[in-house]
């Protein structure tokens, strides 16, 4: 086997393979052969038709899977002898040859390209640090009485944080649309749950009453028939009640695990599970910055095979619904895949058995641990999940070691609008 190999593009090379026509005979030769042993011809025993017929009928055929296999085989060889990792199937043309005891091809394949990665310094990261204030923990203690509120019927007209039982059905343009009717619905006044204009229309009402309400949808309603249309609702007010929070009392402090405890306790409690809830929006926070840096800052040309490949794996994800341009997120994501994996190769970053085990017993303290031990001991695709994640994190924490970091200061609602 001869190789010459040319290189197209950065991402692009051509090997031109040449090897005897020889073995395409011998290995044609050999699947006559073993035809032979099977072939059911009319006129002939099972078994015992004459090589000679098989030959007239059926060497073009077993020629051309010789050929096939032949051209696979030394594809493989020169890929293993000029080192050559490709990250698509190649594209196969033959090639003349002047020799008829040769057989030329020539395959063009896609690679990965060189990549030279920026100066890390360069990439630029705010690092959230969470501030939580005591008005925030105020509210979030708000939050919980009003979500253990006592409600009882009411006779009296209905002001904002009384619950109210209703029946309605909407109409646009005097005509019915889809989920527009509801039966025996709960909604406080107040609380925003509903369209503008819905709940305020019910403020003042009484039990029995019935209404027509008149609505108009926002322009950035999720439906888009409904977008921005004014609407009547047909509404019926079966039941007013009042709402009584419960007082902080231990009681109260029970249903948070607070058995001899004070309201400072239940803010502690609170203030805690807000930065445990930060943790990985913070984490997550700081991967997205450090990917969007570390693709805006290192450009280089991109197989059109991975883009491609993982442009379906968009496409059949129902979760990536709402990406309006998926040939540049699945551009982005194969970029910021390729600029990860050399950071990865260049500082030999690995998951330690260590870290492994650290991981699973993370896991394993919400679940049964022993059967949490024994499912990733004997699943290997688990396994390798985690130690990819593991991997990706300390990739992202060797990024931000080496990058331009600020620190900024967020209250926890803010926190949760980066999500």
């Amino acid at each position: 086997m001869d190789v010459k190999t040319k290189k197209i593009s950065e991402i692009e090379i051509e090997l031109n393979i040449t090897f005897d026509y020889s073995e395409v005979d011998s290995l044609a030769d050999k699947k006559l052969q073993d035809l032979s042993k099977d072939a059911d011809l009319k006129g002939f025993r099972k078994g015992k038709v004459p090589i000679s017929v098989l030959k007239s009928k059926y060497y073009s055929s077993c020629q051309y899977e010789a050929l096939t296999d032949r051209i696979n085989e030394n594809y493989v060889q020169a890929l293993i002898q000029q080192k050559i990792n490709p990250v698509n199937k190649p594209e196969i043309k033959p090639s003349p040859n002047k020799d008829k005891k040769k057989y030329s091809f020539t395959a063009l394949v896609q690679i990965i390209p060189e990549i030279k990665l920026c100066d890390l310094s360069k990439i630029n990261i705010i690092n959230p640090n969470l501030i939580i204030s005591k008005e925030e923990v105020d509210k979030s203690i708000e939050n919980l009485r009003s979500s253990y509120t006592i409600w009882s019927p009411s006779e009296k007209k209905a002001k904002k944080g009384d619950r109210l039982k209703v029946n309605f059905k909407g109409k646009v343009n005097n005509e019915d649309f889809p989920n527009n009717e509801a039966k025996d619905f709960h909604v406080i006044l107040g609380s925003n749950q509903l369209i503008p204009g819905f709940e305020d229309g019910l403020v003042g009402a009484s039990k029995g009453e019935k209404l027509d309400l008149k609505v108009k949808f926002p322009d950035d309603y999720h439906a888009d028939n409904l977008k921005g249309k004014n609407a009547v609702f047909d509404t019926e007010v079966l039941e007013v009640e009042n709402g009584d929070k419960p007082k902080i009392d231990k009681e109260f402090l029970k249903n948070f695990g607070i058995e001899d405890g004070t309201k400072k306790d239940l803010e502690k409690k609170i203030e805690d599970g807000m930065r445990l809830d930060c943790e990985n929006i913070i984490e997550n926070y700081i991967k997205k910055q450090a990917i969007e840096e570390l693709v805006s800052k290192n450009k280089f040309k991109i197989p059109s095979s991975l883009v491609e490949d993982e442009q379906k794996r968009i496409e059949n994800d129902p979760s990536s619904k709402k990406i309006s341009n998926i040939n540049e997120e699945a551009t982005k994501r194969v970029s910021a895949g390729l600029i990860m994996r050399e950071i990865i190769n260049q500082e030999k970053i690995e998951a330690s058995q260590k870290e492994i085990d650290d991981w699973i017993e993370k896991i394993a303290r919400n679940y049964n641990p022993e059967e949490v031990r024994k499912y990733y001991s004997n699943n290997s695709e688990a396994m390798n999940n985690i130690q990819s994640v593991i991997v990706e994190k300390k990739t992202i924490d060797f990024v931000k070691s080496q990058a331009s970091v600020k620190n900024k200061d967020y209250s926890f609602e803010d926190l949760m609008q980066l999500i």
